[in-house]
């Protein structure tokens, strides 16, 4: 079902023996476990945990075997399966799953599991406001506690760790991220965040709505989003259409977010009143928490950090939900 290449049958089992860990329990990453016998026995292994593990399993079992974040049609479909199948059944039936999901991923890949941290989407910015608290803020936090940047691939498929933020503006991060993208290293890591926060500056890149959702929904991941005006889908009239739809498709990473800290009172009026909307959908939806950043772009140092502390105690408030 996967293509049999020496480099894509090495990637795959490396990112199985990343993952077996956090699927099965310890043993299996122990040298003298079943993952030593080869690819197939670990895969088999870990089918046999996905059936009692649940969604979060599967999930990363999915990520681990294609090199891209499943959708949520993915993850339900595959959990369903093994539900129903057991043994060589539910392993052919996940391979076809994964092999759909080649068309976007990066099959030569390795994959890094980062567990129980926090971890910030660089790429989830798209207004010189939001890059600017984001310059702001990501390097007091760096600086004065564990947070791990991340940026999305060239494709939008798969998360890895940004290569660099420095001193400098996020925005210099991202730029010269993706600038060196057709010079990427020879072995590309990705990373699978688990039971960890993911923090949005801002909506994400368009093309990562559906893994995203995915990824808050099963994934065992809370996801922090920072909440600016919701223009696009409230006020439509002066938005063209493009931004009015991505928008809206935003919303649905929205409606499965652990918490939304709004930067200003107008913000946090428009999120708390979509996140009661969620009720008549069965949704308990983010819980909405005002922390207004500086209204001044020129606010001391000490502002701008007084704002990333308050917004860190939101986002391990999430953490701890």
């Amino acid at each position: 079902m996967i293509p049999p290449t020496d480099s894509a049958a090495g990637a795959i089992s490396r990112r199985l023996v990343a993952v077996a860990p956090y699927i099965g329990g310890t043993e299996l990453g122990q040298p003298s476990s079943e993952r030593d016998q080869g690819a197939g026995a670990l895969f088999a292994k870990l089918i046999m945990c996905c059936a009692w593990k649940g969604r979060a399993a599967v999930w990363l079992l999915l990520y681990a075997l294609s090199g891209a974040l499943p959708t949520t049609d993915e993850v339900q479909t595959a959990h369903r399966i093994l539900d129903l199948e057991r043994g060589v059944h539910a392993e052919i039936d996940l391979l076809e799953i994964a092999r759909d999901m080649l068309r976007r991923g990066d099959l030569a890949a390795d994959l890094q599991v980062i567990a129980n941290t926090v971890l910030v989407s660089l790429d989830a910015v798209d207004r010189p406001v939001a890059w600017h608290e984001l310059g702001k803020v990501l390097p007091h936090w760096i600086q004065g506690r564990v947070a791990t940047p991340l940026t999305w691939t060239t494709d939008t498929a798969a998360l890895r760790v940004a290569t660099s933020t420095g001193a400098s503006s996020a925005h210099d991060s991202v730029r010269r991220t993706r600038s060196s993208a057709p010079t990427r290293p020879e072995t590309v890591i990705l990373v699978a965040p688990w039971n960890s926060t993911l923090v949005m500056p801002d909506s994400p890149p368009d093309g990562s709505v559906a893994p995203l959702v995915a990824l808050t929904r099963y994934s065992g991941n809370r996801l922090v989003i920072v909440g600016h005006d919701t223009a696009p889908v409230f006020d439509t009239h002066r938005q063209a259409p493009a931004d009015v739809a991505a928008f809206a498709r935003y919303l649905e990473v929205v409606k499965y977010a652990s918490t939304v800290a709004t930067v200003d009172a107008s913000a946090h009026v428009a999120y708390s009143g979509f996140a009661a909307a969620l009720t008549s959908q069965g949704l308990s939806g983010p819980a909405v928490v005002d922390v207004p950043a500086p209204s001044n772009e020129n606010a001391s140092t000490h502002a701008w950090n007084r704002y990333a502390d308050d917004l860190w105690e939101v986002v391990m408030r999430g953490a701890a939900s």
